[in-house]
This record gives structure tokens, C-alpha cells and sequence, in this order.
């Protein structure tokens, strides 16, 4: 089976089983990679996340549609210059819409009536007794604010930015994958077992024992991969090292 630089296919992944299981049928071959196809959207929102920057326009209701394969957003930034400010959501600013009215106008420092007499006592002053701090209102942020709005998959600036560009790092979801679709090959073994795990089920049911134990192997194969992939520091090493090993003390 041919690999590239550390890769295979998700074909050579499907093909080793049926050669290990001696079975040569089309529609085996067909089911497993429906299996495999399954296995892979849940390797690569599990196991391995997939991580993508994009760069939006902003329009004219200071607002971006979510990217169409955005899972979970990580990072949102403007670009100011030749920086890229990251900022942050804020669920009470003004938006487009609101900036005129009662609302506050976002980013700028006020204080409620309510709050003005709110005193936090975790202070102490110099005979020792609690003394209160006066709360003096909302911090100011220089880059804006976002408010995520789910239901019209938008992301939705404050009334005061300015029109730009706008840079979204977020874990992609896989689009369509298939039979040549590239796989690592540390990650072989874990959708193999994945794909196991998938023909006991629905051939035996969830609550039959030789899936249960199928699932058990695939699990622990999940486990392999992460360790394989998981970062090596020098604290990591040493743990390693020293682990089931004591320390005495010389009297």
C-alpha cells in the first residue's frame, strides 16, 4: 500500500481489513466505507481538530456570516494596521442597530444607578479592617466588542467599529470525505478498529457483547493516538522517568 509522507488513504485503511478478514466482495468493501467515512467525521471532531483561519469582510450592518464549516470559534480579531487585535464578546454592547436611543453607547466607561453604591470589602486599610472599593463602571477596550448571535450564524461587532477585515481562527468540520481521502498512519490502527466497532453494531446490536468489547479496543487505540500526538516537554520526560521510583531519605 502506497503512503506519502507519513499518510495513507482511507481506500488502503479499508482495503487491509478486508485482505486480514480474506474477503473480497464489492458490497463489504461498501459497507466498511460507509464505516469509515463515519469514523473519520468523528476522528476529526474528537481526535483530531482541525484547526482554520479565515479572512472575512466585514458588511455593511458591521456583522460576518459564520464560516459554513465553523464547529467551535477560537479566535476573533480585527485587523488594525499591521496588527491583528484580538477581541472579545460582550453580550450588552449597542450594534448597528441600537446605537441610537437609550442604549449606552458601546465602549465608552459608564456607571449604573444601581451599581453606585456597590462596594466590594476585600480590602483591608491600615488598622486592619475591611474597607470598601466604590465601583466606578465598565473598562474600556480600544479593539471593540462581538456578540455571537447563533440563530442568524453571525458574528455581530459593536456600533463603534470600524469597518474591516476580520480573521477567524475556528475547528473546521471535515466537508466530504472518501475513499481517497488522506488519513495519518499513527491514526491507522484507531479508525480500523473504528470501523470494526461500527459493522458489530449493527450486525449484533449496541448491547451485544462482542461490540461491547470491540468498542473497548477501539477505545483504547483512541487512547494510543492521543498519547502518540500529545506534546513532549521536558516535564513530561521526567515524570516518565521517575515514575514507580521513591525517594529516601539518608538518616
Amino acid at each position: 500500500m502506497k503512503t506519502e509522507q507519513g499518510f495513507t488513504t482511507l481506500d488502503n485503511a479499508i482495503r487491509e481489513i478486508l485482505i486480514n478478514e480474506q474477503r473480497t466482495t464489492l458490497h463489504k468493501y461498501l459497507w466498511y466505507l460507509n464505516y469509515a467515512i463515519k469514523s473519520y467525521r468523528k476522528f476529526k471532531i474528537d481526535d483530531s481538530k482541525e484547526f482554520k483561519t479565515v479572512k472575512l469582510v466585514m458588511d455593511s450592518k458591521k456583522a460576518v456570516k459564520y464560516p459554513m464549516d465553523l464547529i467551535q470559534w477560537n479566535k476573533i480579531g480585527l485587523m488594525w494596521r499591521d496588527r491583528v487585535d484580538i477581541i472579545i464578546p460582550d453580550e450588552t454592547i449597542a450594534m448597528f442597530h441600537e446605537k441610537e436611543g437609550s442604549v449606552y453607547k458601546s465602549n465608552d466607561p459608564w456607571i449604573s444607578e444601581e451599581e453606585w453604591n456597590v462596594q466590594f470589602y476585600n480590602y483591608y486599610n491600615n488598622s486592619g479592617s475591611y474597607s470598601g472599593m466604590t465601583l466606578k463602571g465598565k473598562a474600556y477596550n480600544s479593539a471593540g466588542y462581538l456578540r455571537l448571535n447563533d440563530a442568524c450564524r453571525e458574528i455581530q461587532f459593536s456600533a463603534d467599529v470600524d469597518h474591516c477585515s476580520v480573521y477567524v481562527e475556528y475547528v473546521a468540520n471535515c466537508d466530504s470525505p472518501c475513499n481517497k481521502t488522506f488519513i495519518p498512519v499513527i491514526a491507522m490502527d484507531m479508525l480500523q478498529e473504528a470501523i470494526k466497532y461500527f459493522d458489530y453494531k449493527y450486525r449484533f446490536g449496541e448491547q451485544d457483547n462482542r461490540t461491547q468489547v470491540q468498542w473497548m479496543v477501539w477505545d483504547r487505540e483512541r487512547m494510543t493516538y492521543k498519547g502518540r500526538i500529545s506534546d513532549l516537554s521536558q516535564e513530561g520526560l521526567r515524570n516518565v522517568r521517575f515514575r514507580n521510583t521513591h525517594q529516601f531519605f539518608k538518616i
